[in-house]
Formats: structure tokens, sequence, C-alpha cells
């Protein structure tokens, strides 16, 4: 199984059983617009004070699924001046598109030839994607049957990230250029392909529920503070979180102890000549099997925090209850400068850091939403293994 990272708008064009993808132009009406007008370098959210770059190699892709080391499913077999073929376990031989091959039309004089590259079977078997033609910071993705032999997706050279195939049939495919993406859900029998929603980069953007089967991610604007969620449930081959249409800051995934449902922050924000925060920051719960949301906890005057990397202890659950802070809040607009994430009064916003008051500790109850004063709250009796 090909991997996709973890540290996470397509045009097709079928010909003859052949899928190609013209290069991803991002609609401006989605999420992952690049925000041209602000004049500072990408920050992510969980991270502030450090900028992270995805690393993206052909042979050494993030993953979206758990990290895991099979033993391979093929052996290639490539043999110079002749049809280059690869030798799966269970099928005798299949022979493998010209872009495989030295003197293909995809390579030009000017580029490096690269073999085809990270095989990856589907489980049954019958498709067979990997990465193709020379590397432009990254490579392209082939989709094959293996029956037919014949091509049923490809992406441009230097659009493909990763490729993954999933237990219900479908396959995450994930696309983009050197600074960002987007994840796709292509179906191999039938061809469609639909996208899911944008790259999570960064640790704790891309978290799986305990049985893995249910995948929320969290993807930001490559430069400004805005941020979206999504979710799909690869048992029910559902879409039980759809990525917002407009900016607002989602952020801070968190599974529920019994992967039923998924907890992010939500904050409503406005965008002009200042960044503008309206509203106090919300936890949103969403339920991973109907798709159902409700606001977990939200008061005008106050605004509540998962934790943040200086406070990952606060992540650890106590039976159906989890520490939040808790901060005052007032509707503030903030000018976009080029120190705009060392203000205080955003770092405060953002992450909880540098607060003008000290927060209030409280003990969350997931399923209620009841919130206990942290210092009152008696620790429950663990469950039995």
């Amino acid at each position: 199984m090909a991997k996709f990272f973890s540290v996470v708008v397509v045009m097709l064009l079928f010909v003859s059983c052949t899928v190609t993808e013209e290069s991803m132009v991002l609609e401006t009406a989605t999420p992952l617009e690049v925000q041209e007008v602000l004049p500072t370098t990408p920050v992510l959210l969980q991270t502030p004070t450090q900028q992270v770059e995805p690393t993206l190699t052909a042979t050494l892709v993030p993953t979206l699924m758990p990290t895991s080391t099979p033993e391979p499913s093929i052996t290639p077999d490539v043999i110079k001046d002749s049809t280059p073929t690869i030798v799966p376990r269970s099928i005798e031989s299949i022979n493998l598109p010209d872009e495989c091959y030295e003197n293909s039309s995809e390579v030009s004089s000017s580029d490096e030839f690269l073999p085809c590259s990270d095989f990856q079977f589907s489980p049954d078997q019958r498709f067979l994607g990997f990465f193709y033609g020379p590397e432009y910071c990254i490579r392209g993705i082939i989709i094959l049957d293996v029956q037919a032999e014949t091509v049923i997706y490809k992406s441009n050279i230097g659009s493909g990230i990763g490729f993954e195939f999933l237990p219900n049939g479908k396959v995450f495919v994930t696309t983009g250029h050197c600074e960002g993406g987007q994840v796709n859900l292509f179906d191999p029998n039938t061809k469609e392909i639909k996208r899911l929603g944008g790259l999570g980069f960064g640790p704790g953007s891309t978290v799986w529920n305990p049985d893995q089967t249910a995948i929320a991610v969290s993807t930001s604007a490559y430069i400004g503070v805005e941020g979206v969620v999504w979710g799909y449930n690869v048992e029910k081959d559902f879409v039980f979180l759809s990525e917002a249409t407009t900016w607002g800051i989602d952020d801070h995934l968190l599974w529920t102890p019994d992967g039923s449902h998924i907890l992010y922050q939500h904050r409503v924000l406005s965008e002009g000549p200042a960044y503008g925060f309206p509203e106090a920051r919300q936890i949103i719960k969403v339920n991973a099997e109907t798709g159902e949301k409700q606001v977990l906890v939200s008061d005008a005057q106050y605004d509540y925090h998962l934790c943040v990397e200086e406070y990952g202890f606060c992540d650890e659950w106590n039976g159906d209850w989890i520490r939040v802070r808790r901060f005052p809040f007032e509707p503030q607009e903030i000018p976009f400068t080029d120190d705009f994430f060392n203000i205080s009064e955003v770092t405060c916003l953002l992450y909880g850091k540098a607060c003008a008051q000290s927060h209030e500790l409280f003990a969350l109850n997931w399923q209620t939403g009841q919130l206990l004063p942290w210092n009152e709250w008696v620790t429950p009796t663990p469950l039995a293994p």
C-alpha cells in the first residue's frame, strides 16, 4: 500500500481507457486559494513560530494511512531495450506503459530519466499504482488496470504527491505542487474522481480514528491564518465532514476515545484590510457515522481551546472527559503586517499564548458538553481492560 503523507480541481480526460489530469489550478471558491495579498511567509496554526515545508519526493511520500512495513508485493524486472515488466505474486506478468521506458515521449532531452517506482497493488491486485517521469519537485502518478493493461488514471508530471489504495476499493490520490495540494478520491472501477479536501501539513493535521476506519484532515492557507477541516469514513465510503467553502479558522483535530466522533476548534473569521475576530472560539463535535455536527461548547464571552503543542498533556482522555482552557474574549480587528504572528493579541486568539489574562482550566465531557472547573472535577475510575 503506497504511502500518503501525514506531515496531506482535478480535470480528467479519458482517452481509450486512459485518464489524464490537467495541471492543478485551484478554484477561487475553494479554501485552498493562496492569499497573494498577504506579504508574509506561511505559518502553520499548530506551530506558529516555525515554518514547516513538506518533503515531497518520489520514493518517500507522506502517509495518510497508519505507518506499516508490509512485505513487497511485486518484484520489478526492467530490461534495457525490451518491454519493461513487473512480476506480481498473483499475476504472471504485465507490461508497463511507455512512460516507464527510457525513450518515452514523456521525457525531454534535458530531463534525467527516472524509472517508474513505488509500485503498489490494490488489495485485490487488479490495479497497480506507481510514480513516473522526471522529478519537477515531485513526479507524476499512474494507476494501471492490470487485467486490461491500460492506464486508467494519470496525473501531470510534477503534480503527483502520493496515492493510497483503500480497503473499500477506492484510492486516495493526492495531487498539487511543492507548496500544497489536495486529496482526491478515485474509483478505479467507474473512473470517477472527486475532491475530498486540502492536504494537511504538520503534526496532528491528519488523524485516523482508533479503528482506522475514518480520517479527518486539517488544512490551512499557504499564507495567512485561515484553516478548514474535512473528514471521510472509509468503511462507509462517506464524507462525514465536508470542507467549508469559505474560510474560518478550524483546526486541532481530536478523536473521541471510541473513535465515533471528531472534535475540533472553530472560529469565525472576517477578512479585509484587517483580520476580524467577531466571535469567540467554539469546540465542535461531528459524528463520523452520520455526519451530524453540533456545537459542543460555546460562550460569547470566552474562547475555548483544546490544547496546543506546549499543553499537549491536555489531549489525554480521562474516560469521556478532557481538559480544556478558557480565555476571556472580546471582538477585535487586527491589521495584517509582517510582524502579525508575533503580536500578543494574535498569538492569544490563535494559540492561547501570551494572553493578557491567565486561562482557566475546565474538564469537558464530550458526550454531554458539560463543563466542570478542573480543580472541582473528580477523575473517574479507569475502565477495566
